[in-house]
């Protein structure tokens, strides 16, 4: 798994991923919510305020850095 997107992620939701001003909490979301939205930011169906910010961060994950990434995030208390 690449290093670069787990770090954009602690700057826009926050060092503990329970959000921030500018990005919403992630940590203890369901692996199958969060999925589909890395998901669906990939593929530009998600659209939105930070959704061309988020397609560059899960542009070249792999389906396997994804279930990392939601596993890990999942993990985490809220």
């Amino acid at each position: 798994m690449q290093t670069q997107p787990r770090v954009q992620c602690v700057v826009c939701h926050g060092a503990d991923l329970n959000g921030t001003a500018i990005a919403p909490g992630i940590a203890s979301r369901s692996p199958t919510y969060m999925f589909r939205q890395l998901y669906d930011f990939k593929s530009g169906a998600r659209k939105g305020a930070n959704s061309e910010l988020m397609k560059l961060v899960v542009e070249n994950l792999s389906i396997d850095d994804m279930i990392a990434l939601v596993a890990y995030s999942a993990s985490l208390k809220h």
